[in-house]
């Protein structure tokens, strides 16, 4: 990124290195209150969803049954989950944590993975709501992984606090899940080769909104990688690497995930949103208007 922003600070956090720049005048007692506001939130939102928490909201869910208020600060989580797992027909699902955690994805990191895979179950009859995930009821506990598109979410409530600080030029950067706001300038991002890290196959703009990327090679072990297919229980093969840009950084991060899973032109029936998709035979597919410069 080529802007040097007039305030930043940057925390780790759910696995990543998050970094904020601000690109407007700032206090340096006003950005001392942001940096503390947005690890506060940041812990919060980590203490409710986390299934690596002992004592999270969900691991609580993990352990129990019943009826359950859905903290209001992931609703909006829990009503893009629906959505993408209707328009997935079920292959983005909040579901897979025992599956994650069969393959060695633990609360321990063990990368050991058992001998059986879990089941996913199926997410109307598993999570229950119906008045628009206020509230839930789970028949048996489930253990719930938001890691399609938790990150991206994040970032979204991240966005909206420094807003409500007035900040008005900015851009946050959470492992490659990415939004911006309000500058004048677009910025310019690699995109990083998924064979070699140290490469780019391209360039990307964001000026606003956000750009999210995941690619199967960041966490892969013993003969898989995160992003697991719920219907098969085997890992994703046919797709190396995707780049999303949406309005949210919550709908860039699940569609990133989810183009692993399905056609492009199956989820632009419900999304906007453009796209750059690397192949398994390294051949790649991008949308019309994806703002982007490709190398040869």
């Amino acid at each position: 990124m080529a802007h040097k922003p007039t305030r930043q600070f940057s925390f780790d956090a759910i696995g990543s290195r998050i970094w904020v720049g601000i690109y407007q005048p700032v206090s340096a007692d006003a950005l001392q209150r942001l940096e503390q506001s947005a690890i506060k939130l940041t812990a919060e939102y980590n203490n409710t969803l986390s299934r690596f928490e002992p004592d999270s909201w969900v691991t609580h869910l993990a352990n129990n049954r019943g009826t359950f208020i859905v903290p209001k600060s992931v609703q909006q989580l829990f009503l893009l989950y629906n959505s993408l797992y209707n328009t997935t027909a079920g292959a983005i699902t909040p579901l897979v944590g025992e599956l994650m955690e069969s393959i060695g994805y633990d609360a321990q990191y063990s990368l050991q993975p058992r001998k059986a895979r879990a089941a996913v179950a199926d997410w109307p009859q598993a999570v229950q709501s119906t008045n628009g995930y206020k509230t839930i009821t789970l028949p048996k506990p489930v253990l719930l992984d938001f890691g399609a598109a938790g990150k991206g979410y994040l970032v979204d409530m991240l966005a909206a606090l420094l807003k409500t600080q007035d900040v008005q030029k900015f851009c946050i950067d959470a492992g490659g899940d990415m939004y911006a706001y309000g500058v004048t300038e677009p910025f310019t991002i690699g995109l990083e080769h998924p064979d070699n890290p140290k490469l780019a196959i391209g360039t990307g703009a964001l000026e606003r909104g956000a750009l999210c990327a995941s690619a199967d090679n960041r966490r892969a072990w013993a003969g898989v990688h995160h992003i697991m297919d719920p219907r098969s229980l085997e890992p994703t093969t046919q797709v190396r690497a995707t780049w999303v840009w949406a309005k949210t950084a919550a709908e860039a991060d699940g569609l990133a995930t989810a183009l692993f899973l399905c056609e492009p032109k199956q989820l632009l029936q419900d999304f906007s949103f453009e796209f750059v998709r690397v192949l398994r035979d390294s051949s790649m597919q991008k949308s019309t208007n994806a703002p982007v410069e490709m190398f040869t």
